[in-house]
């Protein structure tokens, strides 16, 4: 399933508040394609020649050309700056000058890997978890799974231990985590077992994959 996540600036780094999350509000990810569990459906796109050309970023040629100047400066004065690696240099910046190059994937190679169809062998369970917009669970996967509206966590972190159902309801044993010192640090604290060795039931569409 491909995912989108976003934040409100190019770079989280340093800034803890800013977390990764969906383009909807109080969203995780927004999935990006409609079809089938959110998988692209590759072998229809490539027969109704829907998989456009290579995308590349609007060229300021004064701009280019500084730089292709300075990959030569580069190769002048460093040594160990060789001409395989100028020329690696320069095969880069050539694709912002030159044509879009077309999809040009092997038609059979396509079907044999796509052809079925995006989901394909999918077991009724995760068909249906996956209808409802959720993540399937892994047994021993790490989650960050969103609390509740009214909740002043800003995540809980759990493993899953085992799937389950529960009065006909899919769902998992999650051993949950919490912060060894209230005080610490929430993302790079250190967290040990709410439940040394047991493990809790929860109804599986409360959580969610970051």
């Amino acid at each position: 399933m491909v995912w989108l996540q976003a934040t409100s600036r190019m770079s989280s780094w340093g800034d803890p508040t800013d977390e990764w999350r969906g383009l909807a509000p109080m969203s995780s990810h927004t999935i990006c394609f409609p079809t089938s569990y959110g998988v692209p459906d590759i072998y229809a796109a490539y027969q109704a020649k829907a998989i456009p050309d290579a995308q590349r970023r609007e060229c300021n040629d004064s701009e280019h050309a500084k730089v292709v100047a300075g990959m030569h400066t580069i190769f002048d004065h460093f040594e160990h700056f060789s001409t395989a690696n100028l020329n690696d240099c320069l095969d880069m910046l050539r694709g912002y000058t030159e044509p879009s190059i077309a999809f040009d994937w092997d038609g059979e190679g396509i079907k044999l890997l796509y052809g079925q169809g995006a989901g394909a062998g999918a077991s009724i369970q995760v068909a249906s978890q996956q209808a409802l917009g959720l993540p399937v669970g892994e047994v021993g996967q790490l989650y960050l799974c969103r609390p509740d509206a009214s909740d002043t966590d800003t995540f809980i972190i759990g493993i899953i231990r085992a799937i389950t159902k529960q009065n006909r309801q899919n769902g998992v044993n999650m051993q949950w985590f919490q912060l060894t010192d209230n005080d610490a640090d929430k993302y790079a604290g250190t967290y040990a077992s709410v439940l040394a060795s047991n493990t809790r039931y929860t109804h599986i569409v409360l959580c969610c994959i970051y």
